[in-house]
């Protein structure tokens, strides 16, 4: 037998639960091993023949007779009075008493009684059922790979769900918009990495980085050290930006005495020159000395990667230069600086269910049981009765109903879903009172039927059992012991129901009815005669029974006869055998209903 057949028969004797694991190898047979199990647990436990429908496949079929063949499914009669009488077998399913068993139970979450030998244990969403069979265990869908949070974030698993938080980025680096990956960010000398740019590194921190009697002064991408206490020289100034002791140009400034005279500036002083001119260049242009021309300052290209943001395209222009944000990011207003948009505060997602923001976009997540269109806005239903309709391991064991955001299973009429949602059980009718008080209930899988028994001739119903007619003090009056022997004290009727076209095969040659037992007396024997007395088909094309579908066999007890099914029969049809003793004995009558 196949190992996941035997692990779904465990389930099935252990726990009397089937889980379906649609992820697990070998799960569907697993499954379908555990289902046919639980129908041959179900039929033993009331008391039912063990008779596996015809359309079961090998597995089903070996799960099925393993479980019946757990039990005894003899049925026993008893003899209330060995000298005067011989009853028929009855067959009954005794009620059990409906105890709430959950709440002594160890279900740590949901308890299911199924009236079975165990409660049966569920957990919630997003906990699987221990291996004890009662605890719950929170479900890892961080390490299992089952959430749905995007590169940009982090899964962080809590109990019972998981949660998605943004990624954060070490000082030094910069994140992947589309990946999520973080870069290191080079800088070049003089500059270091910092809140994801590169900025100015103040080197006059260091000490003694300038030598005794000096004193540091941070520039931009270096620094340079001066005498304590220094001053520029005349014609020059401290450079605010620099730290440097600049120029003074004072012919652009105006402070020069040339009068008229073309003004040349030269270092630390100036120059008056009659009749000449000199070139000096506006920001963002610097002078060719071969062309002798001011040319634009491609500062984009110059300061590469110094001039914007990450998160910006730098574009020059004439004299000058542009940052562009990249999309989903907008300026922060010093015209550098780009920050995320948050689509999903603004409502520019326009998402039907869950909009998640991410850096310089945002995501469209949608319910469990629905999935994103092809707009990646909206979300439509998952029809999972669509979906795994062509699953050996479907979703529903019955019809399968699909419901916005999930479904839910359906049973055949006569049967009814189980705790589990997916299962189909055969409801039992009797249970439920459906027949009239006077009449006997036989249930049978998917219905039941309603039998009133009529009592032959000087016979009286026997008030505590609808299926036996009891004997009438007048039938003896006048005749001897021996005649009156001839008259049974009761007669009872046995209705069985039998599904129709059972396998009977080499393995097994016949299906034991029911068993009858005789006179207990060593000295007497019995010797029984089977006949068909009426069959009432109801379909023209129903092949009606025979006696040659029954064999009469006898027991292992003296003077007992067991009967037993060696044909398969067609069905819907009822058939009423009767089984003859001896003249001199007793003759008894038991009308069978084969469904």
């Amino acid at each position: 037998m196949d190992n996941s057949c035997v692990l779904g028969i465990s389930s099935a004797q252990q726990y009397d639960y089937c889980p379906a694991d649609r992820n697990e190898l070998g799960a569907a047979v697993k499954k379908e091993c555990c289902d046919c199990c639980l129908l041959a647990k179900d039929l033993t436990d009331r008391g039912d023949p063990c008779l596996a429908p015809i359309g079961f496949s090998s597995p089903c079929l070996n799960s099925f007779n393993k479980c019946c063949n757990n039990k005894n499914n003899t049925d026993i009669i008893n003899q209330e009075n060995i000298k005067e009488e011989t009853r028929l077998n009855k067959i009954t399913n005794e009620g059990r008493a409906n105890h709430d068993r959950c709440k002594a139970s160890n279900c740590e979450h949901y308890c299911n009684d199924r009236r079975g030998e165990k409660v049966e244990c569920s957990c919630k969403t997003g906990f699987d059922l221990a291996p004890n069979g009662f605890n719950c265990i929170d479900v890892d869908e961080c390490n299992l790979g089952s959430h749905d949070c995007g590169p940009l974030y982090q899964c962080r698993n809590i109990q019972g769900s998981y949660r998605c938080d943004p990624k954060r980025c070490a000082s030094h680096e910069v994140m992947n918009p589309r990946t999520g990956i973080c870069v290191s960010i080079t800088c070049p000398v003089g500059y270091v990495a910092s809140n994801g740019k590169c900025q100015d590194t103040n080197e006059c921190v260091i000490p003694s980085i300038c030598k005794p009697f000096e004193e540091c002064i941070n520039t931009a991408g270096s620094y340079r050290c001066q005498s304590v206490g220094s001053i520029c020289e005349a014609g020059s100034k401290i450079d605010p930006n620099t730290g440097f002791c600049q120029d003074i140009d004072e012919c652009l400034e105006g402070t020069h005495t040339c009068g008229r005279q073309e003004c040349i500036n030269l270092v630390g002083t100036f120059r008056c020159v009659l009749g000449t001119f000199r070139c000096v260049c506006k920001a963002g242009y610097e002078f060719n000395k071969t062309t002798l021309q001011c040319e634009d300052i491609d500062e984009c290209l110059k300061f590469k990667g110094h001039m914007c943001s990450l998160h910006a395209t730098c574009q020059n222009t004439i004299g000058s230069f542009k940052c562009h944000c990249l999309q989903g990011y907008e300026n922060s207003g010093d015209g550098k600086n780009c920050h995320d948009i948050d689509e999903c505060a603004l409502g520019i997602g326009q998402c039907s269910q869950r909009c998640v923001n991410t850096p310089g976009s945002y995501q469209c997540i949608c319910d469990r049981g629905y999935q994103l269109k092809a707009d990646n806005k909206n979300c439509e239903d998952i029809d999972e009765c669509a979906l795994y309709s062509n699953n050996k391991n479907d979703l529903c064991m019955g019809g399968c109903i699909n419901t916005p955001g999930s479904f839910r299973c359906s049973c055949p009429r006569g049967y009814e879903v189980m705790a589990d949602g997916i299962i189909c059980k055969d409801i039992d009718e009797c249970a439920k009172g459906m027949c009239p008080q006077d009449n006997v209930c036989v249930n049978t899988l998917g219905d039941f039927k309603c039998h009133r028994i009529t009592c032959p001739k000087n016979y009286y119903h026997d008030k505590t059992h609808k299926n036996r007619c009891m004997r009438s003090s007048k039938v003896c009056e006048g005749l001897s012991v021996t005649s009156c022997k001839k008259h049974p004290l009761h007669v009872t009727w046995q209705h069985m129901p039998l599904p129709r076209h059972v396998n009977i095969s080499s393995s097994r040659t016949s299906i034991v009815l029911f068993t009858l037992k005789g006179p207990t007396n060593p000295n007497s024997q019995v010797q029984y005669e089977l006949k068909v007395e009426n069959v009432f088909t109801e379909k023209e094309d129903v092949i009606p029974a025979v006696r040659t579908n029954f064999l009469l066999q006898k027991g292992d007890d003296i003077n007992s006869a067991i009967i037993a099914l060696r044909d398969s029969l067609d069905g819907p049809q009822e058939i009423h055998l009767e089984m003859i003793l001896p003249p001199t004995l007793i003759t008894g009558t038991t009308p069978q209903r084969m469904e």
